[in-house]
């Protein structure tokens, strides 16, 4: 009879941290959510004004000015393939090195948390 009462107490107690668990799983998708729409905004930045200078550029018959931004949007996506095949895919890179402890294992607080209930 004790034990019953025992574990619906620490059923209820678990119960009771859901809300905690799940304001930091949000808190954590926000974050990476917006560090990912402002790497976005400043990619589009950096791609269109090349890209605008060269239409101008073109459209003046300016060739000189127009081969170099050519020159410097070809740098541009070559150095964006890199980034990509560096840190995209599996090889999530920097938004995740934060859930990695100092030997490069994951730390996973919520399949922690789910485990004990």
């Amino acid at each position: 009879m004790n034990d019953k009462r025992n574990r619906k107490t620490v059923e209820t107690e678990k119960l009771k941290e859901i809300p905690k668990w799940t304001r930091k799983y949000a808190q954590n998708r926000t974050l990476t959510t917006f560090v990912i729409i402002v790497m976005i905004c400043l990619m589009s930045m950096v791609i269109g004004a090349p890209l605008a200078l060269t239409m101008i550029a073109f459209t003046r018959e300016n060739m000189i000015l127009f081969w170099a931004c050519i020159a410097v949007l070809v740098a541009i996506f070559i150095s964006l393939i890199i980034l990509v095949s560096k840190f995209g895919g599996k090889n999530r890179g920097l938004t995740d090195q934060r859930n990695r402890d100092s030997t490069g294992a994951e730390i996973n607080e919520e399949k922690e948390m789910v485990r004990h209930c």
